[in-house]
């Protein structure tokens, strides 16, 4: 788990995340013995994933269906229909689409 403004780090061999577009890593010093044309497999890629902010869950998702017991999903998702009933009733139909799912 992670708080706001929390920072962790990844690390990764450079094989894993060399090749991926959207990561883009810049030109790393080639180790003696390797030839230069081609990436220093053996190194490591460090990332730092801060926590900015987080989406409190709505109500009825407190937990993930998964962690749930059948009872509580039960609970759950009569909770969640009547909801999205009543926004259906007022013609918030997106906001009714979101209870239904």
């Amino acid at each position: 788990t992670m708080r706001v403004g929390e920072i962790a780090r990844l690390k990764l061999a450079f094989e894993y995340g060399a090749d991926d577009p959207k990561f883009p890593v810049k030109k790393l010093r080639v180790p003696e013995g390797q030839k230069s044309d081609g990436p220093p497999w053996d190194s490591e890629l460090t990332f730092e994933l801060e926590l900015v902010a987080f989406d409190a869950p709505r109500p009825g998702f407190e937990k993930e269906g998964w962690e749930m017991t059948f009872e509580e999903r039960l609970a759950s998702a009569s909770v969640l229909r009547q909801r999205g009933n009543e926004l259906f009733k007022l013609g918030d139909l997106p906001a009714a689409s979101e209870h239904y799912s």
